[in-house]
């Protein structure tokens, strides 16, 4: 496989936020810089479940948030697309409508349509991680990143004189599936929740 990387440069959603840290994607360096760095860092790439990172994903862009405007298109694109006059989504508090309307089966063809606008939050990991092009010295799944990190985090310290340590993980799951305070029916068993 090969890297498309005019494909790359639409993908760095939190890109202004990234680079406050002082992080930079793979695309901001030379070529040759790109390559020493595929082949002498050590690399690892996390994973989850696609339906649990779809329903996440859904989940956080259009019941739990403040609509932004990639998220304000898609929901444009959906009206286009997949509603009729008499059932359009109206945003009647703006980016503040929560839920947005969208439902999750609308989502879900959004995602598998190609023509929908792209959103990093429910590209395939295939397109953003590049796993047959990139060789990863460590494959980490979300599900297990408590018990993963301790010695991913052990590595990356051997050299240094204080090491890494793991402070908090932010999710969503706990937040979607075992919270009974959220609003509506979103914490139904995901079968219930997916109608199968």
């Amino acid at each position: 496989g090969k890297i498309d990387p005019t494909k790359e440069k639409v993908k760095p959603y939190h890109g202004p936020y990234l680079n406050k840290m002082g992080l930079k994607f793979l695309f901001n360096y030379t070529a040759a810089q790109q390559q020493d760095i595929i082949k002498n860092y050590f690399k690892i790439m996390s994973v989850r479940h696609p339906v649990e990172r779809a329903l996440s994903s859904y989940m956080d862009k259009f019941v739990y948030s403040e609509l932004e405007f990639p998220i304000l298109e898609s929901i444009d694109y959906i009206n286009k697309n997949y509603r009729g006059p008499a059932e359009q989504i109206h945003l009647t508090r703006g980016r503040q409508t929560i839920p947005s309307g969208v439902r999750f089966d609308e989502f879900v063809d959004m995602v598998l349509d190609d023509k929908a606008p792209y959103n990093i939050h429910w590209d395939s990991i295939i397109h953003i991680c590049h796993p047959c092009v990139i060789q990863y010295d460590y494959v980490m799944k979300t599900e297990t990143m408590q018990e993963d990190a301790p010695y991913i985090l052990s590595l990356l310290s051997s050299n240094l004189k204080k090491p890494l340590e793991l402070t908090k993980i932010h999710s969503h799951r706990d937040a979607i599936f075992e919270d009974p305070d959220k609003p509506h029916d979103y914490t139904k068993p995901l079968p219930e929740l997916l109608n199968i």
